[in-house]
């Protein structure tokens, strides 16, 4: 993995179905992860590090957001950008 994410970032990530009662457009992204056109964005984490076959990078510039202001999971989902032609990502 390229630029691999801090400990202390992965500590900010809440665990796995700790955000069940959080609206889907509401949950925090807290890192994006691409390779070639797939990109994967993390809202939760079990807490344990892992090892693959597949080389991936972290974005090192993301910041923490909410879902709906991520415009690929926006699109994906349909949701409607209420502020079009402000800036959104």
């Amino acid at each position: 993995m390229w630029n691999t994410p801090t400990k202390s970032a992965l500590t900010k990530i809440p665990r796995l179905y700790e955000t069940e009662g959080i609206e889907a457009k509401d949950k925090l992204i807290h890192l994006h992860f691409f390779v070639g056109g797939s990109d994967w964005y993390i809202a939760e984490y079990d807490g344990e590090k892992k090892t693959g076959l597949l080389e991936v990078e972290c974005d090192e510039y993301w910041d923490v957001r909410k879902a709906m202001d991520v415009r690929l999971i926006r699109e994906c989902q349909g949701w409607k950008n209420p502020l079009v032609g402000e800036g959104w990502i």
